[in-house]
């Protein structure tokens, strides 16, 4: 489903919103536009509940993938869950108590995390305690992989108006391109050849919609993974 309505895009290319001979290609377009743009932030950006496997690190906070984080359904923390392979992992047993052993960082007028930080209560994310290293005198630390079973829901429930008029102008280049691939900065008569200008997603893009949408897009740009 795509995150920009179709008539806010057709008033962005002044396109008359009963003239429906284009919809299937300008819907076509908008979601290739959405993808490219949630790629490059490196999130999805509506609201979603997701399951995730983390590994402790011996910190007592935690980041999750996928922000900003709305609520917690649920986390769990087996020494021996390694992502859920392991029979019997991520019992009841092992269920954590929010409030008591973990709480999200509210960073967001109480309500929700921008962050994403997952903050441990009294103690650390579990990992390993001893890990012993043929041709070492002593012993290691490290994390245990795939110990923390985290479900959460998170993604805007109304997407910021920002990342909309960006992906509307990405999209706007692509059906203006759509022929030939890209902007032409030069042609050559004889012997006929054109040049192709542009960096993409880039703040230094040749191409002013690329530049303009990465100088909108970089405050939203996932950095941690």
């Amino acid at each position: 489903m795509s995150y920009v309505p179709l008539a806010k895009f057709k008033n962005f290319l002044k396109v008359c919103s009963d003239d429906a001979t284009q919809d299937d290609n300008l819907n076509a377009i908008l979601l290739a536009s959405e993808q490219i743009v949630q790629n490059w932030l490196g999130r999805r950006l509506e609201q979603a509940t997701t399951t995730e496997y983390l590994s402790g690190t011996g910190k007592r906070t935690i980041t999750l993938r996928q922000r900003p984080v709305t609520s917690i359904t649920s986390v769990y923390e087996d020494f021996n869950g390694h992502y859920g392979t392991t029979p019997d992992s991520f019992l009841t047993s092992k269920l954590l108590s929010q409030g008591k052993d973990y709480t999200l960082d509210l960073d967001t007028n109480g309500t929700s995390s921008i962050s994403g930080i997952l903050i441990r209560i009294n103690s650390t994310w579990m990992e390993i305690g001893r890990v012993y290293v043929a041709g070492k005198l002593s012993p290691e630390t490290g994390p245990v992989y795939g110990n923390i079973k985290v479900t959460y829901t998170h993604g805007y429930s109304s997407i910021p108006e920002d990342i909309i008029f960006a992906t509307c102008m990405i999209a706007s280049y692509m059906r203006r391109n759509i022929g030939v691939g890209g902007d032409i900065v030069s042609e050559k008569l004889g012997d006929y050849a054109y040049k192709l200008g542009g960096n993409g997603l880039d703040s230094r893009s040749s191409i002013p919609e690329m530049a303009s949408a990465n100088a909108i897009l970089s405050r939203h740009r996932e950095c941690a993974w």
